[in-house]
């Protein structure tokens, strides 16, 4: 490996390889000593040792051709070979495990096309010290609740699992998180799959500064203790219930984002709450907070009105697609609102029903965003942007702002 001994002698800090080496390899790979960073996609070989500067490590299961198609890693072109998969989570482990002494940050990735069980690579990787580890990044494995601890120890800050699917060895419907340690400052589950139907948390760190649980399956969520006092964000989306009840929600939230959840009614917004995004929300709005800058709607119950909006509301937005409707506007529009978007689709795309209208405007608006209603009011001149998009069928009048029409939007915030 005559280019990997001659990378020794240059100022290298990040180094990716792919591929299988095994079979035109005749000793261990040799890497620079100022290396920080190493990716390896669908790797296969043999490594000599490992910088004591290495910061970071990408680990993933497979590799992307020119045409970007996945190349599995040489040990899982079959993933139902039970040999051959225990074979590449040994190696894996040992990859890994001799950069743990050194590493901060720890991503590893398996295949998205046929989940492996990580049990025996988490398990081997819990015996190897790794007191610099403070952010690890799990995706596309098949996870067991009792495991995640294992490599979860100070001074670990961050923790995320994407695409994993969750059991519980308990073989019950309730599945209960296992506790987290102290330090921990962020937890996410970003398109988790849980296969309990009750996943329920009990005490979190009290480090906790953001939480966010995104199940595709309709499990229900459950916190069994009030979320911890020094959380800023918690985002839950899950079909299945979710409380957050009086109580549950610490004062000091800033962001709330409810997301497609059957959820209890909110008794009450945390004071000192600045931004609220709900969607599929059926129940009346409490009271809001003055300290409110940012509410966004998405799909909620035609019952839901905007019409005790906070007096310091910066940005509404509301969306709405059939079957569902446009919630009603408010009277009286808070003063400082600055930016309004009301984005909806027809629903009837024949036009027999007429469209929402916006019957009076906030008076100091900068910007304003329209999808399938009518605006009978005339436009402030304090717009800087205004954006109209594909089902808005009215001419407007519109002086001294950028105007984009026929716009399609894939972000709804």
């Amino acid at each position: 490996m005559t280019f990997l001994e001659d990378t020794a002698r240059r100022l290298i800090v990040d180094l990716t390889m792919e591929g299988d080496f095994t079979k035109i390899q005749e000793r261990p790979l040799s890497l620079p000593p100022s290396l920080v960073r190493l990716e390896l996609n669908g790797f296969r070989g043999e490594l000599g040792p490992l910088p004591s500067g290495l910061r970071k490590l990408h680990v993933c299961a497979y590799r992307l051709n020119e045409y970007h198609t996945d190349i599995s890693h040489p040990l899982l072109d079959d993933v139902d070979d039970g040999d051959a998969v225990r074979s590449f989570l040994r190696e894996t482990a040992e990859t890994i495990g001799a950069a743990m002494p050194y590493v901060q940050v720890l991503h590893v990735e398996g295949l998205d096309d046929g989940l492996i069980d990580f049990r025996e690579c988490m398990q081997a990787l819990s015996q190897v010290p790794h007191p610099h580890l403070e952010e690890l990044c799990l995706v596309n494995w098949d996870m067991h609740w009792e495991d995640v601890p294992l490599l979860l120890s100070r001074p670990i800050a961050k923790v995320t699992f994407k695409s994993c699917d969750f059991y519980s060895d308990a073989g019950s419907v309730r599945c209960t998180v296992p506790a987290m340690p102290e330090g921990l400052s962020n937890l996410e589950v970003v398109q988790g799959y849980c296969k309990n139907d009750l996943l329920v948390f009990g005490r979190l760190p009290d480090s906790l500064r953001r939480l966010s649980v995104d199940l595709l399956r309709a499990a229900e969520i459950v916190f069994e203790q009030p979320l911890p006092t020094l959380l800023e964000t918690a985002m839950i989306a899950t079909s299945g219930a979710v409380n957050v009840s009086t109580g549950v929600l610490p004062a000091g939230l800033r962001v709330l984002l409810l997301h497609k959840c059957q959820h209890h009614p909110l008794d009450e917004v945390p004071a000192g709450l600045r931004v609220l995004r709900l969607s599929n929300y059926t129940h009346p709005l409490p009271p809001l907070s003055d300290t409110l800058e940012t509410m966004v709607l998405f799909n909620c119950a035609h019952s839901v009105t905007v019409t005790g909006a906070a007096s310091n509301l910066r940005s509404l937005s509301v969306y709405w697609r059939p079957p569902h409707r446009a919630p009603p506007l408010p009277a009286r529009w808070p003063p400082h609102l600055e930016r309004f978007v009301y984005w909806g689709e027809p629903l009837d795309p024949a036009g027999a029903e007429p469209p929402p209208r916006i019957e009076n405007r906030p008076p100091g608006l900068r910007q304003l965003e329209l999808n399938a209603c009518e605006v009978r009011a005339p436009l402030p001149q304090t717009l800087q942007e205004v954006r109209l998009g594909r089902d808005f069928r009215q001419d407007l009048e519109v002086k001294g702002a950028t105007v984009k029409v026929n716009s399609l939007r894939i972000v709804f915030d």
